[in-house]
């Protein structure tokens, strides 16, 4: 900031320590206020990242055959053994939804995160069929219809609080989220298995994924890993 005679009188830092908690106040004052000429104020950020999304196949009509104790038991074995494949390679659960859950992995520009999470979907798909034969043998009414399915998305996401005033949460928001959470629904019509959009698939390296296949999808075009697909 500078006077009349063009000497400066206050810094650029302190011009902004002065300024900050006030125009902090306002946004603040803006957000809440029900009368408010902005409505919506994002306070969070955007990156780049990759999401999946998991979910069995006809949960439902396993937990209508079950005690409600006895469902939310196998919810909890499910998610104790698959989730630790993704949390081990850096993923963050999101939110559990219902007999799925969708988790994040921070990206870089070498496309480690997207590798990270295929890595674990591969992992997570094997380890549900030991799972599914263990609840076949403890005699759960599931069956070959109770396939895994997994969508696999990288794209650039909003992170941050979002909702009404009184009850905002952590969200993550992008079409990397929905595109993941389509993928995921789309494999039904092929009994489950792994699907990974094309960003995610531009990451992989032939070497370590070499039976990738092209499969068209409802949402568009996706990459299955071959020889990965559920059975059972």
């Amino acid at each position: 900031m500078k006077t009349r005679a063009g000497r400066f009188e206050e810094s650029d830092v302190q011009v902004a320590s002065r300024l900050a908690p006030a125009i902090a106040r306002l946004l603040g004052e803006l957000q809440d206020s029900s009368t408010a000429d902005v409505p919506v104020v994002a306070y969070g950020d955007t990156r780049l990242a990759t999401i999946l999304f998991a979910d069995i196949t006809q949960f439902s009509n396993v937990t209508r055959s079950l005690r409600l104790l006895d469902s939310v038991a196998m919810l909890n074995e499910y998610y104790n053994r698959l989730l630790d494949f993704a949390l081990k390679r850096g993923g963050k659960l999101e939110e559990y939804l219902g007999d799925g859950f969708y988790i994040s992995f921070a990206d870089d520009i070498s496309g480690q995160a997207a590798r990270a999470a295929v890595c674990s979907a591969i992992e997570m798909q094997m380890e549900y069929q030991k799972l599914l034969r263990a609840w076949k043998d403890y005699q759960h009414p599931v069956s070959g219809s109770n396939t895994h399915r997994i969508g696999i998305a990288t794209g650039e996401v909003y992170t941050g609080n979002v909702g009404h005033p009184d009850d905002r949460r952590h969200k993550l928001i992008g079409t990397a989220v929905d595109l993941a959470s389509h993928l995921c629904e789309d494999l039904k019509t092929i009994g489950g298995g792994v699907a990974l959009c094309p960003r995610t698939r531009s990451f992989i390296d032939e070497s370590e994924f070499p039976s990738l296949r092209k499969h068209g999808f409802v949402h568009g075009e996706a990459w299955i890993p071959g020889n990965h697909t559920d059975k059972s």
